[in-house]
């Protein structure tokens, strides 16, 4: 997922977190759907698309496809839920 995208939000308001809760609500089921795909670079598209949507607030269901990533069969979706795994314990 590139990062500079900007993903479309009806927030017009005047705060910053707003906006970003707005998108991770938006968007976060989409992303995390990816998960259940056969394919595991969809997986790991699914997984990275999780952590840029739901931001630094952690949101419950990318915490939840962080536990479920970290016993996938592919290892290096594996090693990215684990790196996510660690940042969200800072």
């Amino acid at each position: 997922m590139p990062e500079d995208i900007r993903l479309h939000t009806n927030y017009r308001s005047w705060c910053g977190n707003g906006y970003f809760a707005v998108v991770a609500e938006t968007y976060i089921d989409t992303a995390i759907k990816g998960f259940e795909s056969d394919d595991a670079a969809v997986r790991l598209r699914s997984l990275k698309a999780g952590r840029r949507i739901s931001g630094w607030d952690n949101d419950p269901r990318f915490v939840s496809l962080v536990d479920k990533a970290l016993h996938d069969s592919d290892f290096t979706v594996r090693e990215l839920a684990w790196q996510y795994h660690f940042e969200m314990q800072r």
